[in-house]
């Protein structure tokens, strides 16, 4: 919410969804999860092909939201499309801590899905490095 003088809705992102329709060829990386409007960027990347999540700053803002996101989101998105850590700090203590977080909440929303027998092992591996590694590099890489 910073930079938008704390006006909740500014943060909706839907107000973006005549640019993602008006540029197609265009891809969009939806930061912070949209918060707390996580439920509707879920819909956006599921409707619109150039629309991506990315997790950054979601797991500090609240762990617990942040988990209960990317559990969602990986019921919902195509898990290619979401990016599982990132961040604008320039303090490295700030980075290595959110990544730790976002670390655990990654794991344990993977192993969650993997107790309820939606993904195996080998699968929950798969999508952890698709989500720190692999769709970050995919997403802004390619959009350069």
């Amino acid at each position: 919410l910073e930079g938008n003088r704390g006006i909740l809705s500014n943060s909706n992102p839907e107000l973006l969804e005549n640019l993602f329709s008006k540029y197609p060829r265009v891809k969009f990386d939806l930061f912070h999860i949209g918060y707390p409007y996580w439920g509707v960027t879920a819909a956006l990347a599921k409707t619109y092909p150039n629309v991506f999540i990315d997790m950054c700053w979601s797991h500090i803002i609240s762990p617990v939201s942040a988990r209960n996101a990317l559990s969602n989101f990986l019921d919902s998105v195509p898990f290619n499309k979401i990016s599982g850590f990132g961040g604008d700090y320039a303090i490295v203590d700030a980075i290595y801590g959110h990544l730790k977080i976002a670390r655990e909440n990654i794991a344990r929303v993977l192993a969650e899905k993997i107790g309820d027998r939606i993904l195996t092992v080998s699968q929950a591996v798969r999508i952890a490095e698709r989500l720190l590694h692999d769709n970050p590099k995919e997403i802004l890489l390619n959009s350069l």
